[in-house]
Protein backbone atom coordinates (compact mmCIF):
# COMPACT_ATOMS: atom_id res chain seq x y z
CA UNK A 1 0.00 0.00 0.00
CA UNK A 2 2.86 2.42 0.74
CA UNK A 3 4.04 1.96 -2.83
CA UNK A 4 0.86 3.47 -4.32
CA UNK A 5 1.08 6.74 -2.33
CA UNK A 6 4.72 7.35 -3.10
CA UNK A 7 3.82 9.53 -6.15
CA UNK A 8 1.04 11.47 -4.41
CA UNK A 9 3.16 14.58 -3.60
CA UNK A 10 4.26 14.84 -7.26
CA UNK A 11 0.69 14.48 -8.49
CA UNK A 12 -0.45 17.10 -5.98
CA UNK A 13 2.26 19.57 -7.12
CA UNK A 14 1.41 18.94 -10.79
CA UNK A 15 -2.29 19.58 -10.15
CA UNK A 16 -1.46 22.73 -8.17
CA UNK A 17 0.72 24.05 -11.01
CA UNK A 18 -1.95 23.26 -13.60
CA UNK A 19 -4.55 25.07 -11.51
CA UNK A 20 -2.25 28.09 -11.06
CA UNK A 21 -1.49 28.35 -14.78
CA UNK A 22 -5.16 27.89 -15.60
CA UNK A 23 -6.14 30.74 -13.27
CA UNK A 24 -3.41 32.96 -14.69
CA UNK A 25 -4.67 32.29 -18.21
CA UNK A 26 -8.20 33.20 -17.15
CA UNK A 27 -7.21 36.37 -15.33
CA UNK A 28 -4.58 37.30 -17.94
CA UNK A 29 -2.39 39.29 -15.57
CA UNK A 30 -0.76 42.26 -17.26
CA UNK A 31 2.70 43.26 -16.12
CA UNK A 32 2.67 46.49 -14.14
CA UNK A 33 4.31 49.44 -15.84
CA UNK A 34 6.16 51.78 -13.55
CA UNK A 35 6.30 55.43 -14.49
CA UNK A 36 9.77 56.84 -14.12
CA UNK A 37 9.55 60.26 -12.57
CA UNK A 38 12.21 62.80 -13.43
CA UNK A 39 14.72 63.89 -10.85
CA UNK A 40 13.51 66.74 -8.64
CA UNK A 41 15.99 69.22 -10.13
CA UNK A 42 15.01 68.18 -13.66
CA UNK A 43 11.31 68.57 -12.85
CA UNK A 44 11.98 71.99 -11.33
CA UNK A 45 13.95 73.13 -14.38
CA UNK A 46 11.25 71.85 -16.75
CA UNK A 47 8.54 73.55 -14.71
CA UNK A 48 10.34 76.89 -14.51
CA UNK A 49 11.08 76.82 -18.23
CA UNK A 50 7.46 76.06 -19.15
CA UNK A 51 6.11 78.78 -16.85
CA UNK A 52 8.62 81.30 -18.27
CA UNK A 53 7.33 80.59 -21.79
CA UNK A 54 3.71 81.10 -20.68
CA UNK A 55 4.59 84.31 -18.80
CA UNK A 56 6.54 85.60 -21.80
CA UNK A 57 3.50 85.02 -24.00
CA UNK A 58 1.31 86.80 -21.44
CA UNK A 59 3.68 89.79 -21.19
CA UNK A 60 4.05 90.01 -24.95
CA UNK A 61 0.27 90.05 -25.41
CA UNK A 62 -0.21 92.49 -22.57
CA UNK A 63 2.32 94.94 -24.00
CA UNK A 64 0.90 94.76 -27.55
CA UNK A 65 -2.70 95.55 -26.58
CA UNK A 66 -4.32 98.73 -25.28
CA UNK A 67 -5.18 98.77 -21.56
CA UNK A 68 -7.40 95.82 -20.80
CA UNK A 69 -10.39 97.97 -19.83
CA UNK A 70 -10.34 99.65 -23.28
CA UNK A 71 -10.30 96.57 -25.49
CA UNK A 72 -12.58 96.25 -28.50
CA UNK A 73 -14.93 93.27 -28.67
CA UNK A 74 -12.56 91.40 -31.01
CA UNK A 75 -9.52 92.13 -28.86
CA UNK A 76 -11.50 91.07 -25.80
CA UNK A 77 -12.37 87.72 -27.42
CA UNK A 78 -8.71 87.16 -28.40
CA UNK A 79 -7.53 88.09 -24.93
CA UNK A 80 -10.09 85.77 -23.31
CA UNK A 81 -9.03 82.87 -25.56
CA UNK A 82 -5.36 83.54 -24.81
CA UNK A 83 -5.85 83.68 -21.03
CA UNK A 84 -7.88 80.48 -21.13
CA UNK A 85 -5.12 78.81 -23.19
CA UNK A 86 -2.43 79.93 -20.73
CA UNK A 87 -4.51 78.67 -17.81
CA UNK A 88 -4.94 75.31 -19.56
CA UNK A 89 -1.22 75.11 -20.31
CA UNK A 90 -0.50 75.75 -16.63
CA UNK A 91 -2.95 73.03 -15.65
CA UNK A 92 -1.09 70.58 -17.89
CA UNK A 93 2.25 71.02 -16.11
CA UNK A 94 3.80 68.68 -13.55
CA UNK A 95 4.39 70.88 -10.53
CA UNK A 96 7.27 70.30 -8.09
CA UNK A 97 6.24 70.35 -4.44
CA UNK A 98 7.78 73.72 -3.49
CA UNK A 99 5.94 75.47 -6.34
CA UNK A 100 2.42 74.19 -5.66
CA UNK A 101 1.18 77.29 -3.82
CA UNK A 102 2.61 79.63 -6.46
CA UNK A 103 1.16 77.46 -9.23
CA UNK A 104 -2.28 77.39 -7.65
CA UNK A 105 -2.29 81.18 -7.25
CA UNK A 106 -1.17 81.67 -10.86
CA UNK A 107 -3.81 79.29 -12.24
CA UNK A 108 -6.53 80.91 -10.13
CA UNK A 109 -5.51 84.41 -11.26
CA UNK A 110 -5.53 83.40 -14.94
CA UNK A 111 -8.92 81.78 -14.38
CA UNK A 112 -10.19 84.96 -12.68
CA UNK A 113 -8.85 87.03 -15.58
CA UNK A 114 -10.56 84.77 -18.13
CA UNK A 115 -13.84 85.05 -16.23
CA UNK A 116 -13.49 88.82 -15.75
CA UNK A 117 -12.87 89.35 -19.47
CA UNK A 118 -15.81 87.07 -20.34
CA UNK A 119 -18.20 89.04 -18.16
CA UNK A 120 -16.76 92.52 -18.80
CA UNK A 121 -16.15 92.75 -15.06
CA UNK A 122 -14.69 95.85 -13.51
CA UNK A 123 -12.20 93.64 -11.66
CA UNK A 124 -10.20 92.92 -14.84
CA UNK A 125 -7.46 95.55 -14.23
CA UNK A 126 -7.24 94.44 -10.59
CA UNK A 127 -6.74 90.84 -11.68
CA UNK A 128 -4.03 91.87 -14.15
CA UNK A 129 -2.35 93.68 -11.27
CA UNK A 130 -2.46 90.55 -9.13
CA UNK A 131 -0.84 88.49 -11.90
CA UNK A 132 1.87 91.13 -12.36
CA UNK A 133 2.45 91.27 -8.61
CA UNK A 134 2.70 87.47 -8.42
CA UNK A 135 5.19 87.42 -11.29
CA UNK A 136 7.26 90.27 -9.83
CA UNK A 137 7.61 88.64 -6.42
CA UNK A 138 8.83 85.37 -7.99
CA UNK A 139 12.63 85.67 -8.31
CA UNK A 140 13.05 83.19 -11.15
CA UNK A 141 10.42 85.00 -13.25
CA UNK A 142 11.42 88.64 -12.86
CA UNK A 143 14.28 88.75 -15.40
CA UNK A 144 12.16 87.20 -18.15
CA UNK A 145 13.04 88.31 -21.65
CA UNK A 146 10.20 88.79 -24.13
CA UNK A 147 12.22 87.32 -27.02
CA UNK A 148 11.07 83.70 -26.53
Amino acid sequence: MAFRYRHAPFIFIALLLALTFGLLALVHVQPQTVAVLPDSSVLTAQYQSAVRVIINQYRSSESSLPPIDRLTAGQRADWRAATAAWRDQLLGLSVPGPYRDFHLQLVLEFDALTNAISTDALTTPETVGKITELINKTPWLTPVSVSQ
